[in-house]
């Protein structure tokens, strides 16, 4: 009963929107917009039918039918919502929402209407209107529409890419000499190289169309030039091979370079190119040629070619500025060979040779780690040590790391009480206890928390004091009272008076914004408010208001940025800030999830909150680089996987981005990893780089969790586990009153 209470408030400290329009609003709105909000489009759907009269209602019922793919009845939806709320501020932007679905259907003169009567509206996204149109107009062959649309366009935002769709669009047209006089216009434009590089190639396209080859070539080889690792580039020097033209084969081999990534063939190509040039100047050639040859081998598994080629570059390029990272990516690649040992020399002699480098440090680290590895921790030890010159404290916590992994705990607690760090204090009173001198144990690790209470460190030497276990707690603490915007904003004004910049409530790019995500254009608007909230940060006003405002709009990730910020801001003039916004900085959003799936899988809904905050501050698109999506950022293949265990029918990646989807299957997968490896750190090792290496690197560790995590090669997994202890520990103090 306590969590369900705990639970209820802090939903209740959220002032939202949606909460203060669920109060006010017809019974049931409440439920169908947190079934929304949950991802449960298919069961709010049926709820929000009911409440057709509310505006909120009929507006969240044709994003749910958005959300289902249910195309035609949102488009009914949103026609209603424009005939019966004509005056509401989310009216004016369906229009694109209108465009965007009529177009998906097939019904590009719908969608062209309704493009140009916002448009004419002169709205905030009428100049997106506008290309939308011009875009539609080019696809039905209405190619001086699409211009005039396009330079419409232009006008209101003055993107350059507008430029580009003008010349395309009159190429269509066989237009060549307008074509041709809009290129002219853009040679003297000050552009950045990969925009130059595409307007180059572009112009090119054009006056090969028209006849003037020559010209066509000259523009093709200036756009390698100014950009060779622009996509454009690399079709302009497809364009110049296929003629049979001249390409110097070094350009040439470094626009294939860029392009091996995205296509494979422009491997072998830019190995050969670099070939050509190195063989037609053996004595005055570019080191870069072995550089990019080597990299390339290394891609593609041929270690000994591309240690071939870091022997060229280093051994006959004596001047270049490229010999220390040579030296790195040479050991790299030998460890990639699995011949460690002559890695561990080839980074040795690249800090004896260029001591000054970044790559001396990073060389000492990784041969001091290597020698680690296969137990000779006293010659790591003075490796380490050789680094003190640039970073004393790492130097001497990793020299005294590798001694204590020895047996040697004299000579580590003499190098700790050196490094003068939370980390050093804490790990001196690990030594101490295994040595029985318990009192001074405790007296470094009180140490440690003092010197960095809300550190990972700090933390660890707290529990070590106080014999706590990790995620093992369980209850909430009752927040006293909720934070308004206004007296969030009169505590700002407390302590940060003198600050006078503009109010961002009246900032154009704020309606913008909010015409973006009206119009369903969510990137889009992500990334303005991104931009704002930067050029904001130094405000702690703004700041309180942004705190408030991307709450209300659900954009839970930047509303926690906001309050981080803020209280960031609150320490640098030394004042405290009050629970309540430690509240909204580490929130308990999507409530009854949490509390479900916890209590399911028990875990400690805390740390299911930590991970999230972690994973994806609580956005439940967020996805990654690495191809991660949603709230507990779980991979397509992985999701596969926990679908096919959990016997979920009709799973779909797109299910990923629903949060009681992706909450279930997180919990799930991490309550399995708890399971498998009996131990919250080796699971939180697991989901972060997968179970594979993990018992290997507890075996070495002998079990201490503590060295588990130092001794982890993956440096993004060791700052995971100690991103989330210091989480978790915030949540606790939020909620429990304890760190």
């Amino acid at each position: 009963m306590m969590r369900r209470i705990a639970f209820a408030l802090a939903l209740l400290l959220v002032v939202s929107g949606a909460t203060k329009i669920a109060a006010q609003g017809p019974p049931g709105l409440e439920e169908a917009l947190s079934l929304k909000e949950e991802g449960r489009c298919a069961e709010a759907i049926k709820l929000l039918d009911g409440l057709r009269s509310n505006p909120d209602a009929l507006f969240a019922l044709g994003e749910c039918l958005e959300e289902e793919a249910r195309g035609e009845e949102a488009l009914k939806v949103w026609q209603e919502f424009l005939n019966l709320y004509p005056q509401d501020p989310r009216a004016s932007p369906l229009l694109l929402r209108l465009g965007r679905l009529y177009k998906a259907t097939g019904n590009g003169q719908a969608a062209l209407q309704a493009y140009l009567r916002y448009a004419r509206s002169g709205g905030p996204l009428a100049d997106v209107a506008w290309e939308e149109a011009g875009d539609l107009y080019s696809q039905m062959g209405y190619y001086q529409e699409a211009v005039r649309a396009y330079r419409q366009a232009y006008e209101l935002n003055g993107s350059t890419y507008l430029r580009q769709k003008v010349i395309e669009t009159l190429a269509k047209a066989r237009d060549y000499d307008r074509a041709l006089a809009e290129c002219r216009s853009l040679e003297k434009a000050a552009l950045s190289p990969p925009v130059r590089a595409g307007i180059n190639y572009l112009c090119g396209k054009v006056n090969q169309e028209a006849g003037n080859v020559r010209k066509a070539f000259n523009l093709f080889r200036q756009a390698i030039e100014v950009a060779p690792d622009s996509p454009y580039s690399y079709s302009a020097l497809i364009e110049l091979v296929e003629a049979n033209e001249p390409v110097d084969d070094y350009v040439r081999g470094l626009v294939d370079y860029h392009a091996c990534s995205s296509y494979p063939q422009a491997c072998g190509a830019a190995l050969l190119a670099f070939g050509r040039y190195v063989a037609a100047h053996p004595s005055d050639h570019k080191a870069e040629a072995h550089y990019y040859a080597a990299l390339i081998y290394r891609k593609l598994g041929d270690y000994r070619a591309s240690l071939k080629e870091w022997d060229w570059l280093i051994y006959t390029h004596p001047e270049s500025s490229l010999l220390p990272e040579g030296w790195w990516e040479k050991g790299r690649t030998l460890e990639q060979a699995g011949r460690d040992e002559e890695a561990i020399s080839a980074y040795q002699k690249l800090a004896e040779l260029y001591p000054d480098s970044p790559f001396a440090t990073k060389a000492i680290v990784r041969a001091a780690r290597l020698l680690e590895d296969r137990g000779d921790f006293a010659q790591a030890s003075s490796l380490y040590l050789k680094m003190a010159g640039k970073d004393k404290e790492e130097a001497y916590f990793r020299a005294g790391l590798a001694l204590y992994r020895a047996g040697d705990l004299d000579s580590a607690l003499k190098l700790w009480k050196e490094a003068g760090s939370a980390r050093a204090y804490f790990w001196l009173g690990k030594a101490l206890m295994r040595k029985g001198q318990w009192a001074e144990a405790r007296s470094y690790w009180e140490r440690a928390y003092s010197f960095s209470p809300e550190s990972y460190y700090g933390l660890r030497a707290l529990a070590s004091l106080r014999k706590l276990d990790f995620a093992s707690g369980s209850g909430f603490k009752k927040l006293e009272q909720e934070l308004s915007p206004e007296a969030l904003r009169e505590w700002v004004r407390s302590w940060a008076s003198g600050h006078s910049s503009p109010n961002p409530e009246s900032d154009p790019r704020l309606l913008r914004a909010e015409s973006f995500l009206s119009a369903g254009y969510r990137d889009e608007a992500l990334a303005l408010y991104r931009r704002l909230l930067w050029e904001y940060a130094r405000d702690p006003q703004a700041l309180a208001y942004f705190t408030f405002y991307f709450r209300q709009k659900k954009l839970y990730s930047l509303s926690i940025r906001s309050a981080v910020v803020l209280i960031n801001r609150a320490q640098e003039a030394g004042v405290s800030a009050p629970l309540e916004l430690w509240s909204m900085a580490y929130p308990l959003f999507f409530p009854r999830l949490l509390e479900q799936e916890a209590s399911s899988f028990g875990i400690d809904p805390l740390l299911l909150a930590s991970l999230i905050r972690q994973e994806s501050l609580f956005d439940p698109w967020a996805s990654s680089p690495a191809g991660a999506i949603g709230l507990m950022q779980i991979i397509p293949s992985t999701g596969k996987a926990i679908a096919l265990a959990l016997n979920w029918p009709g799973f779909s990646e797109k299910d990923l981005e629903k949060p009681w989807i992706s909450l279930r299957f997180g919990a799930w997968y991490l309550a399995k990893q708890r399971e498998k490896f009996g131990h919250w750190f080796k699971a939180l090792a697991a989901y972060n780089a997968g179970p594979v290496r993990v018992a290997g690197w507890w075996e070495q560790a002998g079990g201490d969790q503590d060295l588990f995590l130092e001794i982890i090669p993956v440096e993004e997994t060791a700052r995971y586990i100690k991103a989330i202890y210091e989480q978790y520990a915030a949540y606790k103090k939020v909620y429990r009153s304890s760190p």
